[in-house]
Protein backbone atom coordinates (compact mmCIF):
# COMPACT_ATOMS: atom_id res chain seq x y z
CA UNK A 1 0.00 0.00 0.00
CA UNK A 2 1.31 3.39 -0.83
CA UNK A 3 2.01 6.47 1.42
CA UNK A 4 -0.82 8.11 0.00
CA UNK A 5 -3.04 5.18 0.11
CA UNK A 6 -2.20 5.20 4.11
CA UNK A 7 -3.04 8.74 4.66
CA UNK A 8 -6.72 8.13 2.72
CA UNK A 9 -6.83 5.08 5.22
CA UNK A 10 -5.82 7.30 8.14
CA UNK A 11 -8.48 9.94 7.24
CA UNK A 12 -10.95 7.07 8.04
CA UNK A 13 -9.92 5.25 11.07
CA UNK A 14 -10.53 6.16 15.16
CA UNK A 15 -7.18 8.21 15.56
CA UNK A 16 -6.08 9.27 12.43
CA UNK A 17 -7.72 12.44 13.58
CA UNK A 18 -6.82 13.07 16.90
CA UNK A 19 -10.29 13.75 19.10
CA UNK A 20 -10.34 15.09 22.74
CA UNK A 21 -14.14 14.48 24.05
CA UNK A 22 -15.76 17.67 25.20
CA UNK A 23 -13.95 19.88 23.66
CA UNK A 24 -14.80 20.05 20.43
CA UNK A 25 -11.59 20.56 18.34
CA UNK A 26 -10.17 18.44 15.40
CA UNK A 27 -6.28 18.32 15.01
CA UNK A 28 -5.14 16.69 11.96
CA UNK A 29 -2.07 14.03 12.89
CA UNK A 30 -0.54 14.20 9.38
CA UNK A 31 2.05 17.09 8.04
CA UNK A 32 3.61 16.90 4.91
CA UNK A 33 6.94 18.49 4.72
CA UNK A 34 9.75 18.91 2.04
CA UNK A 35 7.25 19.23 -1.16
CA UNK A 36 8.79 19.56 -4.47
CA UNK A 37 7.51 20.75 -7.45
CA UNK A 38 7.15 17.89 -10.37
CA UNK A 39 7.06 15.73 -7.00
CA UNK A 40 8.29 13.08 -9.35
CA UNK A 41 11.93 14.64 -9.73
CA UNK A 42 13.00 14.15 -6.17
CA UNK A 43 13.66 11.06 -3.92
CA UNK A 44 10.61 10.82 -1.16
CA UNK A 45 11.97 9.69 2.23
CA UNK A 46 8.70 9.28 4.45
CA UNK A 47 9.66 9.37 8.00
CA UNK A 48 7.07 8.73 10.95
CA UNK A 49 7.40 10.62 13.78
CA UNK A 50 6.95 11.28 17.27
CA UNK A 51 4.96 14.94 17.51
CA UNK A 52 7.19 16.53 20.54
CA UNK A 53 10.17 16.69 17.45
CA UNK A 54 7.54 18.06 15.08
CA UNK A 55 9.40 21.24 14.91
CA UNK A 56 12.90 20.23 15.61
CA UNK A 57 12.64 17.50 12.92
CA UNK A 58 11.27 20.14 10.48
CA UNK A 59 14.30 22.18 10.68
CA UNK A 60 16.24 19.28 10.72
CA UNK A 61 14.90 17.92 7.57
CA UNK A 62 15.29 21.02 5.79
CA UNK A 63 19.08 21.11 6.46
CA UNK A 64 19.20 17.55 5.31
CA UNK A 65 17.65 18.66 1.91
CA UNK A 66 19.97 21.72 1.26
CA UNK A 67 22.34 19.12 1.27
CA UNK A 68 20.85 16.77 -0.57
CA UNK A 69 18.83 18.28 -3.33
CA UNK A 70 17.63 15.20 -4.70
CA UNK A 71 15.98 14.02 -1.90
CA UNK A 72 13.13 15.65 -0.37
CA UNK A 73 11.00 14.69 3.15
CA UNK A 74 7.51 13.87 4.21
CA UNK A 75 6.87 13.60 7.98
CA UNK A 76 3.87 12.08 9.43
CA UNK A 77 3.35 13.42 12.89
CA UNK A 78 1.81 11.27 15.94
CA UNK A 79 2.13 9.90 19.18
CA UNK A 80 4.76 6.97 19.29
CA UNK A 81 2.23 4.20 20.30
CA UNK A 82 -0.21 5.15 17.43
CA UNK A 83 3.16 5.44 15.07
CA UNK A 84 4.16 2.45 15.87
CA UNK A 85 0.53 0.25 15.38
CA UNK A 86 0.92 1.67 12.03
CA UNK A 87 4.33 0.03 11.71
CA UNK A 88 3.44 -3.13 12.54
CA UNK A 89 0.32 -3.10 10.16
CA UNK A 90 2.28 -2.46 7.33
CA UNK A 91 2.29 1.48 6.55
CA UNK A 92 5.10 2.30 4.24
CA UNK A 93 7.38 4.33 6.30
CA UNK A 94 11.06 4.14 5.57
CA UNK A 95 11.98 5.75 8.91
CA UNK A 96 10.56 5.72 12.54
CA UNK A 97 11.78 8.45 14.85
CA UNK A 98 10.24 7.74 18.67
CA UNK A 99 9.87 9.13 21.87
CA UNK A 100 10.81 5.41 23.48
CA UNK A 101 13.86 3.10 22.86
CA UNK A 102 11.29 0.30 24.00
CA UNK A 103 9.27 0.66 21.25
CA UNK A 104 12.04 0.79 18.49
CA UNK A 105 13.75 -2.06 20.05
CA UNK A 106 10.44 -3.88 20.04
CA UNK A 107 9.62 -3.48 16.31
CA UNK A 108 12.97 -4.85 15.44
CA UNK A 109 12.62 -7.84 17.57
CA UNK A 110 9.32 -8.28 15.59
CA UNK A 111 11.46 -7.61 12.35
CA UNK A 112 10.33 -4.37 11.07
CA UNK A 113 12.85 -2.29 12.33
CA UNK A 114 16.25 -2.74 11.17
CA UNK A 115 18.08 -3.47 14.65
CA UNK A 116 21.11 -2.23 14.13
CA UNK A 117 19.97 0.98 13.08
CA UNK A 118 18.40 1.74 15.93
CA UNK A 119 19.47 4.72 18.23
CA UNK A 120 18.73 6.79 21.04
CA UNK A 121 19.99 10.51 19.50
CA UNK A 122 18.59 12.79 22.43
CA UNK A 123 16.18 13.04 25.72
CA UNK A 124 13.60 15.40 25.79
CA UNK A 125 12.71 17.81 28.83
CA UNK A 126 9.01 18.37 29.90
CA UNK A 127 7.64 21.54 30.43
CA UNK A 128 4.00 22.79 32.45
CA UNK A 129 2.34 24.92 29.68
CA UNK A 130 -0.67 27.81 30.71
CA UNK A 131 -2.82 29.69 29.09
CA UNK A 132 -1.68 33.18 30.49
CA UNK A 133 -5.51 33.98 29.71
CA UNK A 134 -6.97 31.83 32.21
CA UNK A 135 -5.28 33.43 35.47
CA UNK A 136 -4.02 30.54 36.92
CA UNK A 137 -1.47 31.69 40.14
CA UNK A 138 1.10 29.39 39.09
CA UNK A 139 4.79 30.19 38.23
CA UNK A 140 6.74 27.00 39.69
CA UNK A 141 5.95 23.09 40.03
CA UNK A 142 5.04 23.63 43.98
CA UNK A 143 2.62 25.86 42.99
CA UNK A 144 0.07 23.43 41.34
CA UNK A 145 -0.42 22.34 45.09
CA UNK A 146 -2.44 25.56 46.03
CA UNK A 147 -3.42 26.12 42.82
CA UNK A 148 -4.49 23.28 41.20
CA UNK A 149 -5.99 23.94 37.90
CA UNK A 150 -9.81 22.90 37.02
CA UNK A 151 -8.50 20.92 34.18
CA UNK A 152 -5.27 19.70 33.20
CA UNK A 153 -3.87 18.02 30.02
CA UNK A 154 -1.45 15.68 29.53
CA UNK A 155 -0.99 13.37 26.52
CA UNK A 156 -2.56 9.77 27.22
CA UNK A 157 -0.28 7.59 29.02
CA UNK A 158 -0.73 4.67 27.44
CA UNK A 159 0.67 5.22 23.86
CA UNK A 160 2.38 8.90 24.15
CA UNK A 161 5.65 8.58 26.25
CA UNK A 162 4.81 12.06 27.38
CA UNK A 163 1.99 11.25 29.24
CA UNK A 164 3.91 8.63 31.32
CA UNK A 165 6.16 11.03 32.32
CA UNK A 166 3.53 13.20 32.83
CA UNK A 167 2.25 11.01 35.26
CA UNK A 168 5.27 10.21 37.23
CA UNK A 169 5.72 14.18 37.43
CA UNK A 170 2.49 14.33 39.22
CA UNK A 171 3.37 11.56 41.24
CA UNK A 172 6.53 13.16 42.44
CA UNK A 173 4.40 16.27 43.33
CA UNK A 174 1.95 13.98 45.60
CA UNK A 175 -0.76 15.36 42.64
CA UNK A 176 -1.71 12.40 40.77
CA UNK A 177 -4.78 10.78 42.72
CA UNK A 178 -5.65 14.59 43.63
CA UNK A 179 -5.76 15.53 40.23
CA UNK A 180 -8.36 12.39 38.97
CA UNK A 181 -11.27 13.45 37.54
CA UNK A 182 -9.34 16.53 36.22
CA UNK A 183 -7.20 15.18 33.98
CA UNK A 184 -7.74 15.28 30.09
CA UNK A 185 -5.80 12.82 27.92
CA UNK A 186 -4.64 13.99 24.60
CA UNK A 187 -3.68 12.10 21.47
CA UNK A 188 -0.01 13.52 21.63
CA UNK A 189 2.27 16.13 23.17
CA UNK A 190 1.56 18.22 20.47
CA UNK A 191 -2.55 18.36 20.97
CA UNK A 192 -1.54 19.41 24.52
CA UNK A 193 0.30 22.84 23.57
CA UNK A 194 -2.64 23.33 20.95
CA UNK A 195 -5.66 22.17 23.94
CA UNK A 196 -3.55 24.73 26.12
CA UNK A 197 -3.29 27.56 23.51
CA UNK A 198 -7.12 27.56 22.59
CA UNK A 199 -8.33 28.03 26.59
CA UNK A 200 -10.10 24.23 26.75
CA UNK A 201 -7.46 23.44 29.57
CA UNK A 202 -5.64 26.11 31.57
CA UNK A 203 -2.84 23.91 31.79
CA UNK A 204 -1.00 21.16 30.70
CA UNK A 205 2.79 19.32 30.22
CA UNK A 206 3.89 18.65 27.38
CA UNK A 207 7.89 18.75 26.21
CA UNK A 208 9.90 21.26 26.17
CA UNK A 209 10.85 20.73 22.83
CA UNK A 210 7.49 21.99 21.45
CA UNK A 211 7.25 25.11 23.45
CA UNK A 212 11.03 26.28 23.73
CA UNK A 213 10.59 29.60 21.47
CA UNK A 214 6.22 29.91 23.12
CA UNK A 215 5.20 33.47 23.15
CA UNK A 216 1.67 32.94 23.84
CA UNK A 217 1.69 30.73 26.75
CA UNK A 218 3.47 30.81 30.07
CA UNK A 219 6.11 27.88 30.15
CA UNK A 220 7.29 26.19 33.87
CA UNK A 221 10.40 23.96 32.93
CA UNK A 222 9.86 20.59 35.03
CA UNK A 223 13.31 19.49 36.45
CA UNK A 224 14.31 15.99 34.48
CA UNK A 225 14.99 14.48 38.53
CA UNK A 226 10.94 14.20 38.66
CA UNK A 227 10.59 11.95 35.54
CA UNK A 228 12.15 8.78 33.95
CA UNK A 229 14.12 10.44 30.28
CA UNK A 230 12.08 10.14 27.18
CA UNK A 231 14.83 8.69 24.89
CA UNK A 232 14.21 10.21 21.28
CA UNK A 233 15.34 7.09 19.08
CA UNK A 234 15.46 6.59 15.68
CA UNK A 235 15.52 3.24 13.67
CA UNK A 236 15.07 2.42 9.60
CA UNK A 237 12.01 0.30 9.02
CA UNK A 238 13.01 -3.45 7.77
CA UNK A 239 10.72 -2.65 4.42
CA UNK A 240 12.07 0.42 2.72
CA UNK A 241 12.92 0.23 -0.40
CA UNK A 242 15.15 3.71 -0.18
CA UNK A 243 17.48 2.04 2.47
CA UNK A 244 20.41 3.69 1.49
CA UNK A 245 18.19 7.75 1.79
CA UNK A 246 17.47 6.57 4.70
CA UNK A 247 20.80 6.04 6.17
CA UNK A 248 21.63 8.92 4.94
CA UNK A 249 18.86 10.92 6.59
CA UNK A 250 19.54 9.25 9.81
CA UNK A 251 23.51 9.61 9.61
CA UNK A 252 22.45 13.49 9.50
CA UNK A 253 20.34 13.58 12.32
CA UNK A 254 23.13 11.75 14.80
CA UNK A 255 25.85 13.96 13.19
CA UNK A 256 26.98 17.29 14.96
CA UNK A 257 25.27 19.59 12.56
CA UNK A 258 22.39 17.44 13.05
CA UNK A 259 23.22 18.31 17.21
CA UNK A 260 23.49 21.64 15.95
CA UNK A 261 19.77 21.97 15.21
CA UNK A 262 18.26 19.51 17.78
CA UNK A 263 19.86 21.43 20.87
CA UNK A 264 18.24 25.06 19.77
CA UNK A 265 14.82 22.78 21.38
CA UNK A 266 15.81 22.21 24.39
CA UNK A 267 16.90 18.47 23.55
CA UNK A 268 19.82 17.29 25.71
CA UNK A 269 22.46 14.65 24.76
CA UNK A 270 21.92 11.35 26.18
Amino acid sequence: MSLASWRLKLRRLPGAIARVAGFGALFATALVSGACAGGSEKEVLSVAAASNLRFALEDVSRAFESRHPGAAVQFVFGSTGQLAQQITNGAPYDVFVAADLDVIQNLAAQGAIISDSARVFAHSPMALVINAAAGLPVTRLEDLKQAPPARLVIANPDHAPSGIAARQVLQQLGLWEQMQGRLVFAESAQQVTQIVRLGDAPAGFTTASLVIAERDLRVVRVPGALHEPIAQAVGITARTPRRALAERFVSFLLSEDGWAILQRYALEKP
